[in-house]
């Protein structure tokens, strides 16, 4: 039984890894990401390992309205959240003005060409 569980497993990642590279041009193999894209018709690889970390932001607001777009400046921040080691400023997200509220209370505004320091 063990066995048949353990092969249902080994093929059903195989066909997922089949399918992400088909349709996003990524492929997971060995706790490695590798994702494909193409820039002026050539095609470029980004390798990273997986990397879940925590999350000190509680919320992220954005344009001075308050709207909340936590979810998409996560997003945006990539797995390191680092902006994958690109310098990133507000007017770079499309927002004007954001203001992060970290789990301890603290927060930190940036406002159109200052660069996010998370």
């Amino acid at each position: 039984m063990i066995l048949y569980v353990n092969m249902l497993l080994f093929i059903y990642k195989k066909i997922y890894n089949i399918f992400m590279n088909w349709i996003y041009g990524i492929n997971i193999c060995n706790g490695i990401v590798i994702m494909k894209y193409y820039t002026n018709e050539r095609e470029y690889y980004i390798k990273f390992p997986i990397h879940i970390g925590p999350n000190t932001i509680r919320k992220v607001y954005a344009n001075k309205c308050y709207i909340d777009v936590t979810d998409t400046f996560i997003s945006c921040m990539g797995l390191f959240r680092n902006f994958h080691g690109i310098p990133t400023t507000p007017i770079i997200l499309g927002w004007n003005h954001i203001e992060i509220i970290y789990e301890d209370g603290n927060r930190k505004i940036y406002i159109n060409d200052d660069i996010i320091s998370i």
